[in-house]
């Protein structure tokens, strides 16, 4: 046991008791550990929005490949492309079409080329049954041997998955009319039989019946607006007025219809950025950087971090860092696609030369120098700033785990960062570090030539960071849980101190297993063999934890809050993971699965089942210490609930696609018939998706109508902004929704005053446009390097300036190379190539510029939507109406698809999907007129609503500037019993017993 000084360490930390008062030095530009805290937990919460987007972008693709993609007007132009959809099944009511024949409507002539809009299929659609389907009708049952035209109700079918077919895809029991045998005659599909090979009778299928869609003999209903056609004529040809019409019987072949599908490329993109996003900027930063900031130095009874200036440069560089990430997605090629791991040579130069690839490099740098500052503040702060009476066995499980995490980040994360320099020199300079071969021209041929390079040295630097990362996203989650099972259950945790060996024979471990990740990359056998049993091993102390775990609940009087259920989603789903772990770390299995979806399950229930339900516990745990008030409770409990069914409807069943050979990083499945029987579960697994994402909502709401009103004012309108300013500024500079024929993309260029024009982008800005941008754009730096100047004191004011004045200059030069006002002399030279560059960030800076009085008006919006809420006592009216809402919203995935209806064998309520949606809001409805629930958002709970006994409950809510009045005394640990004396079962640590009355041994 150590104890320290009382005054050691403490005092010299933000001016003594008195912190700052000016608004953006307290709460924006803060040195306060606990602001810092929360910046990372509001980035955090930010990012996993953008992330879970993604993720739904990467499963919506995987479910309907190449099908019409919802979200395409949300991604800049060049991720999708337009292509004709020939299957009709695939047709939606109120898409635009255009006529490629010319048609007779009312007496007038409509030409080709003229735009419609599909009104619908007055008439079924014309099929064809196949022979081997077995039909039935009065007559009975037989198998056909030769092909019948029939017609079948759209409603009945659906497309098939298969983009390339025109095929309809029919569910045993439908019922189709037969076209030969005229009037009604109708007949019932049964199965396909087919013969396999080698076998002397036929196979009977009970799965889907594909049915050949007859374009030619279907009709659609279209409406055709007034217009000119053709819209840009040949020379000498006149325009042709189109009245008005509606046309009731035009043949499907004569009208093409088409869709915005993503190319293979851009669903690269998607998973890359999904969990680069969610492991760099959501994971470790909320994990770390939230929870670490904000309870660590309050645990241990410190008053701020060891180096309070050096926490805040940890959390502003991550900011740039992330801006990079979003920025590569408007870049010319778009942003990276090698995957979170980027293996060269998928991303070197000659494979990947794509500015976005650079972006993603210099991003994943950023953030890994933001986190060996903030995990030198940690060791520092745990090792010399603990409270008198605070010895090391003496901390609470969350400390101990952020003090393993921040070792592990110390020793591995500059691993990572040399690695990333030695990719971006090879991406920049030429060098060869990891690229095996080298193209060069020899008297005009191109001749490949050994360069030296390395590929599988950048999987021992990537994989020897990003090994221990696992546990650096896990292990702050183990302490947190640990934590909150102990003050739930009412018990101390079961085996402390294993507990801490455990966490250390984790990490210690963990630097030992890197290579079990490339096992397939030609490794020694015995190599191999050393890497998959040290890995099994580290199985030892994860179970210690899970048992220990365990014990703490075992007799336990368990209360289940929405933290403590959580906590408990933690061990489940961890436990999950960690099983499927096993499988990976035998070699011989890992060489079958390793490239397959089972690699995902794993890491999402370890990362998600695990992280994710962690920070979600520790969200619920510490946000009353955090900002004073109270999260609704029942709408906690919901938010799990919801929470767990849609996770492990998505993720469980990925295990069962893997063991099928499902690949990871496949844009569709259904270019190989062998896995196309894999595809029903895509679908399902990306409902689940879609559930799970609406599961958050009422998160995101008990969360921010829970703030204090001011901050949640603001951290409203931050969200906002950085949701959709992303979306403003690439509509305005690569025209997204150019020619739209939307009422939203109309009104929204008539709000902005942009007119596309053909040919160059840098002309869809005219002069006044440009001039405005660059003024709105300067005008925000100037007001945010005020704000920021005001803020500190001389000394960092300097440094601002600094930092200012050189960024004011380059966007005055970009200003005037895009302007053409300065001219570029010699474009070859070195200085000449790099004023070409910078001219074509031009369109970007006008862009931006002109989303800034758009910002304005979001933030000027939630300002009178908030005021105007609460004078009419709107919070109070949305509480209601979550109950009939949340679930309709929650269940909405699967009732408004197709697919489930076909699952379920009745097709033909997918007319009646949005009644049967609209009968799911009737229990909320029972249960708020019987019971007539009065929730409270965001009450004040007192400073220990849990009746905890660590420190950061022994000060108030939120704590005050230096965290304690004065630096307590530590008399006992986290988890010891109470003395007999005392009525409580959980003694505060710096609570001294009644003189004379022995302390009890601790545990």
């Amino acid at each position: 046991m150590s104890t320290h000084d009382n005054d050691h360490g403490h005092d010299d930390h933000g001016g003594g008791h008195h912190g700052p008062t000016h608004f953006w030095s307290k709460y924006v530009f803060s040195t306060d550990h606990k602001i810092i805290g929360i910046q990372f937990l509001f980035s955090g919460l930010l990012f996993v929005i953008l992330g879970g987007l993604l993720a739904l972008g990467v499963r919506y693709q995987l479910a309907w490949p190449m099908q019409d993609v919802p979200y395409a007007k949300l991604l800049p132009g060049k991720m999708t492309s337009s292509a004709p959809e020939s299957n009709l099944a695939l047709w939606n009511n109120g898409h635009p079409v255009t006529l490629k024949e010319d048609q007779l409507v009312n007496g007038a002539k409509i030409p080709a080329g003229a735009q419609a809009f599909l009104h619908g299929f007055p008439e079924r659609l014309a099929v064809t049954i196949q022979p081997g389907t077995v039909v039935k009708d009065d007559a009975g049952e037989r198998t056909l041997t030769e092909p019948l035209n029939a017609r079948v109700d759209r409603s009945e079918v659906m497309g098939d998955y298969n983009n390339h077919k025109t095929e309809a895809r029919a569910i045993p029991g439908t019922v189709v009319t037969l076209d030969e045998k005229g009037g009604e005659h109708r007949v019932t599909l049964e199965a396909t039989e087919y013969m396999e090979p080698g076998a002397t009778t036929p196979t009977r299928s009970t799965g889907h019946i594909l049915l050949a869609i007859r374009s030619a003999d279907t009709v659609v209903a279209l409406n055709i607006p007034a217009q000119k056609v053709p819209a840009q004529p040949e020379p000498g040809q006149a325009q042709i007025d189109v009245p008005a019409a509606s046309a009731q019987a035009v043949p499907a072949a004569n009208v093409e219809y088409t869709k915005e599908t993503l190319s293979s490329q851009a669903y690269l993109q998607l998973f890359t950025m999904h969990a680069s996003i969610m492991i760099f900027f959501v994971i470790i930063p909320t994990l770390v950087g939230a929870f670490g900031n904000f309870v660590v130095p309050i645990m241990i009874g410190a008053r701020d971090m060891a180096f309070p200036k050096l926490n805040a440069v940890s959390f502003w560089i991550s900011i740039p860092a992330g801006l990079l990430m979003l920025i590569s997605f408007w870049t010319d090629a778009g942003s990276a696609f090698g995957g979170w791991t980027s293996y060269p040579t998928l991303s070197t130069a000659a494979y990947a030369p794509n500015i976005g690839t650079t972006l993603w490099i210099i991003g994943v740098g950023l953030v890994g120098f933001s986190s060996v500052i903030g995990a030198l503040n940690y060791v520092t702060t745990i090792i010399n700033m603990r409270a008198p009476g605070m010895g090391m066995f003496r901390m609470p499980l969350t400390v101990w785990s952020i003090l393993i995490t921040a070792t592990l980040a110390l020793f591995s994360t500059p691993v990572l960062t040399a690695a990333m320099v030695l990719l971006l020199l090879d991406r920049t300079l030429g060098t060869m570090f990891f690229s095996p071969t080298l193209h060069v021209m020899v008297n005009g041929v191109d001749t490949v030539r050994i360069a030296g390079g390395q590929p599988l040295m950048w999987q021992h630097l990537f994989w020897f960071y990003s090994h221990p990362a696992v546990y650096i996203m896990i292990l702050p989650a183990m302490g947190i849980v640990s934590d909150v099972l102990s003050t739930f259950s009412r018990k101390p945790v079961f085996g402390y101190k294993p507990m801490v060996f455990a966490i250390c024979g984790i990490a210690g471990l963990g630097f030992i297993v890197w290579g079990h990740h490339m096992f397939q990359s030609g490794m020694n056998p015995v190599l191999g063999t050393t890497f998959m049993a040290s890995t099994i091993m580290i199985a030892v102390p994860s179970a210690i934890k899970t048992f220990n775990w365990l014990g703490t609940l075992w007799g336990g009087n368990i209360k289940f809050t929405p933290a403590m259920l959580n906590a408990l989603a933690f061990v489940s789903m961890f436990v999950i993971g960690g099983l499927s772990g096993i499988f990976m770390a035998s070699a011989p299995v890992d060489v079958y699965i390793h490239d397959t979806y089972f690699i995902v399950a794993h890491i999402h229930y370890v990362l998600f089942g695990g992280s994710m339900f962690g920070i979600f516990a520790g969200i619920y745990y510490w946000f009353p210490k955090m900002f004073g008030r109270q999260l609704n409770q029942k709408w906690g409990v919901i938010h799990f609930w919801m929470n767990i069914i849609a996770f492990n409807g998505t993720f469980f069943t990925m295990h069962i696609l893997g063991v099928g050979g499902h690949p990871r990083r496949y844009a569709s499945i259904m270019e190989y018939p062998t896995l196309q029987h894999l595809q029903p579960l895509n679908v399902f697994m990306t409902i689940c998706a879609m559930m799970l994402g609406m599961a958050q909502v009422p998160f995101f709401y008990n969360f921010f109508t829970c703030l204090p009103r001011k901050l949640g004012r603001a951290m409203a309108a931050f969200f906002i902004i950085m949701l959709t300013a992303p979306a403003v500024i690439g509509l305005s500079a690569w025209d997204m929704w150019a020619g739209s024929g939307t009422f939203l993309g109309r009104q929204f260029y008539a709000l902005v005053g942009m007119v596309p024009s053909a040919g160059d982008v840098a002309a869809h800005f005219s002069q006044t446009q440009v001039t405005l941008g660059y003024i709105f754009l300067l005008g925000a730096i100037i007001v945010i390097s005020g704000l920021m100047f005001r803020s500190y004191t001389t000394g960092p004011r300097w440094t601002i300036a600094c930092s200012v004045l050189p960024l004011l200059a380059l966007i005055l030069t970009i200003w005037r190379l895009g302007t053409g006002v300065m001219k570029i002399a010699d474009a070859d030279s070195f200085c000449g190539a790099l004023l070409t560059k910078l001219a074509t960030w031009h369109v970007g800076l006008v862009a931006i510029g002109l989303a800034v009085p758009y910002i304005l008006l979001i933030v000027a919006l939630v300002w009178i939507i908030w005021a105007v809420g609460g004078a009419v006592r709107m919070p109070q009216i949305l509480q209601r109406l979550l109950y009939p809402v949340f679930l309709p919203a929650f269940l909405a995935p699967v009732l408004l698809k197709h697919d489930f209806y076909m699952w379920i064998g009745m097709p033909s309520l997918i007319d009646h999907a949005w009644a049967i949606l609209t009968l799911t809001a009737l229990p909320g409805l029972l249960y708020l007129i019987a019971v007539r629930p009065r929730d409270e958002f965001g009450y004040a709970p007192g400073d220990n609503p849990w009746h905890a006994n660590s420190l950061e409950w022994c000060t108030t809510s939120p704590p005050p500037f230096t965290n304690f009045d004065a630096i307590p005394t530590v008399y006992r640990g986290a988890y010891e019993f109470s003395s007999p004396v005392v009525t409580e079962d959980y003694l505060p640590q710096p609570k001294a017993l009644p003189p004379g009355v022995v302390e009890p041994a601790g545990h």
